[in-house]
């Protein structure tokens, strides 16, 4: 069931000002075209740039070589004279949403889909990243356990902040929805993409969550990072409401770390 699953990579506004960098790769956008290519340098395997980092040209700090937005080398200076290519893993596809995905069947019909495409000034803020020794599997579980929340359930405090009695819930292929309505009246939405991405946001605020196993065929051992985006109108008090979230974030990974058993038998 891990073969080919969805992988959500970002916004499309993240590279609204170059190349985006992921975890384990970097986004490129030419013209309105996406794809990934390595973060590894083919010439000695340095690991180029940092995850959340945008980038014009991709440049190597060991001998200063560089590519251009196409990936192609870039041999003039100040960059250092070469002709190595730069390992291609694929293109990308950019939802009606503005969600960069691969392997996902986006309902471009769904009520969240139409929401997210019309918000047309979100701006990449920063991403937030780190290493577990759990399972990974464990961690898929407990990311969909927001679907189970009850009053005074698993997450005692988003069970006060979150108004649990207008939740309604859509299962797609590869995805759960949940939506929930604000006391000013708009909706929320929050997203989990099997079998790890979660995608939350409200007006002016999105929150894209990513888990990239360390080995597909491993359970212990994993990669996260949370990328977060705003509108220039949302304040820092709205931002600091928001952002409680990785708090209870944090809280699910504490847990998985504390599960050392398998996943699997159940």
């Amino acid at each position: 069931m891990f073969i080919d699953p969805p992988q959500i990579y970002a916004h499309k506004s993240a590279l609204n000002n170059g190349n985006f960098v992921i975890e384990e790769e970097i986004i490129f956008k030419n013209k309105n075209c996406y794809s990934l290519k390595s973060r590894e340098c083919p010439h000695r395997g340095y690991i180029m740039h940092t995850p959340g980092e945008i980038v014009k040209n991709v440049v190597c700090k060991m001998h200063g070589f560089a590519w251009d937005s196409e990936g192609k080398p870039l041999q003039q200076e100040p960059y250092c004279d070469h002709f190595y290519k730069l390992p291609h893993h694929g293109d990308v596809d950019k939802g009606k949403s503005g969600l960069l995905f691969k392997n996902f069947n986006e309902p471009v019909d769904a009520e969240w889909v139409q929401v997210l495409s019309e918000q047309h000034d979100l701006e990449f803020n920063r991403s937030i990243r780190g290493e577990s020794t759990g399972s990974w599997l464990w961690f898929m579980e407990q990311l969909t356990d927001v679907l189970h929340l009850r009053k005074n359930g698993i997450h005692p405090r988003q069970a006060l902040e979150t108004p649990l009695d207008t939740i309604t819930l859509e299962v797609g292929d590869g995805y759960v929805t949940q939506n929930y309505k604000l006391p000013n009246g708009t909706n929320g939405y929050w997203i989990y993409i099997f079998p790890g991405f979660a995608v939350e946001f409200e007006a002016g605020k999105l929150f894209i969550n990513r888990v990239i196993p360390n080995d597909i065929d491993e359970e212990f051992g994993f990669k996260w990072e949370l990328q977060m985006y705003y509108a220039p109108w949302v304040d820092s008090v709205e931002i600091e409401e928001w952002e409680k979230q990785i708090k209870v974030f944090e809280e699910d990974l504490e847990a998985v770390e504390k599960i050392k058993r398998p996943f699997f038998p159940l």
